[in-house]
């Protein structure tokens, strides 16, 4: 997807993301790009503990 805030960096991009799937209600996870260890599994467990 292009930005909706061109030029504003990173947070123009987590903006762009968050504008983007809100409407949909969906959990929206922002993870920093230089975490080669993150797992999906620990991203869904929290997304899960938030629910409840």
């Amino acid at each position: 997807m292009d930005d909706r805030y061109p030029g504003e960096g990173p947070l123009g991009g987590i903006l762009t993301a968050w504008v983007t799937f809100r409407i949909r209600l969906n959990p929206l996870v922002v993870l920093a790009c230089d975490l080669p260890t993150a797992d999906p599994r620990n991203v869904a467990a929290v997304v899960e503990a938030l629910a409840t």
